[in-house]
């Protein structure tokens, strides 16, 4: 993978060409919406502590494009029209990537912190994103009745603590992207994604897609 925003520009071909892949168009207007979100995560990153201060120069191929790859995957399987609920948002990665290149998506953004959720509004506003609602505090299986199509939880400190009540909140029509690594026992499945995006070295760590079976 390559450094910087200053790379952006040599990496963006190449993601159009994957998302596209995917059945995804992402158009100049998306793009600047990217540049926007990010401009946003650098002004007040100091303040709100969304990403590590190392990672503020790196925010394309550390967020961005890991966070775009998240959406190819939802395409391919059949929720570029669904309802997405990310716990932990922190930043706004993956759901505001997600959101920006399928702006049919249906987001809630689930953060525990004041100041992040204060900071996701204000990126949502700025970008002027719809079909995006907010859950202030800790994530339940309540938050669950609205049949989310996929959970994803990109940026939990411990995602382990969140494995009891995942594994209670996958419906037989939901789907966890599951960024961790974090072990489901019986009952759920884990088809490890091995894809175009992954054998460029533009997925960070792995992903799963967990299922419950039976």
């Amino acid at each position: 993978m390559t450094n910087g925003a200053e790379d952006w520009d040599a990496l963006l071909v190449q993601v159009r060409e994957l998302l596209r892949e995917d059945g995804v168009v992402l158009d100049d207007a998306q793009v600047a919406l990217l540049n926007r979100h990010v401009a946003l995560v650098r002004e007040w990153n100091s303040v709100v502590g969304v990403v590590s201060t190392g990672e503020v120069e790196a925010l394309w191929d550390r967020h961005v494009v890991d966070s775009l790859s998240v959406a190819g995957v939802l395409t391919r399987l059949g929720i570029s029209r669904g309802y997405l609920v990310d716990i932990g948002s922190g930043g706004g990665f993956p759901a505001i990537p997600v959101k920006i290149a399928l702006p049919d998506v249906k987001v809630i953004l689930v953060e525990r912190s004041e100041k992040k959720l204060g900071f996701l509004r204000k990126v949502v506003g700025a970008l002027d994103l719809k079909r995006v609602e907010f859950q202030c505090g800790e994530f339940s299986v309540g938050l669950l009745n609205q049949d989310a199509d996929a959970i994803t939880a990109r940026a939990v400190e411990k995602p382990e603590k969140l494995v009891g009540v995942i594994t209670r909140a996958i419906g037989p029509g939901t789907v966890f992207l599951s960024q961790s690594g974090v072990v489901f026992g019986e009952g759920f499945e884990v088809e490890r994604v091995e894809d175009a995006w992954t054998r460029a070295g533009l997925r960070r760590g792995s992903l799963g897609i967990v299922r419950r079976v039976g």
